[in-house]
């Protein structure tokens, strides 16, 4: 009975000390690296899921303000034209909201909505670190991959990279 209690002792001190260590600055590189380990498809996915939004949001904003957008064309309201191509991204970000993919990274789209969950407790720090960089990542290469496939047409000032 004496040999339980003492391995009972020995098992809560290291237990305490693993939560002295996790407060440490070793210990939230740890945690960095175990978040990474565990929610590294969150990131992906929020890096695509932004990435393609940014390609659709330039595709959009070319199809309805381009000069030689046949669209243009057709519908010479300003603000029509505004107005669909908000509503065409207010659609995409709905149906990324509601894809898998979406409900399982959480669809923050933006590092504001991130820098918010984290604030209210939601995200720990490092997933929100590794969120922004995802957010950043994607969306640089949605616009790349936008400006390629147009060629260059979300430049022209008159759709302004939207």
């Amino acid at each position: 009975m004496l040999k339980a209690t003492v391995s009972d002792n020995s098992l809560a001190r290291r237990d305490t000390v693993n939560e002295i260590v996790s407060r440490t600055i070793g210990g939230n590189v740890l945690n960095g690296v175990r978040s990474s380990r565990l929610h590294w498809p969150e990131y992906l996915m929020e890096a695509a899921e932004l990435g393609f939004y940014m390609l659709y949001t330039c595709a959009a904003a070319t199809l309805f303000q381009h000069p030689a957008s046949p669209i243009r064309h057709i519908i010479v309201s300003d603000i029509g034209r505004r107005m669909l191509t908000g509503l065409a991204m207010g659609i995409t970000e709905i149906a990324l909201v509601m894809s898998p993919w979406g409900r399982q990274s959480g669809a923050h789209f933006n590092p504001a909505v991130t820098f918010t969950f984290y604030r209210l407790g939601k995200v720990q720090s490092w997933d929100a670190c590794f969120y922004v960089v995802a957010q950043f990542v994607g969306a640089l290469a949605g616009v790349a991959i936008a400006a390629y496939a147009l060629r260059g047409a979300p430049s022209n000032l008159a759709v302004h990279y939207a």
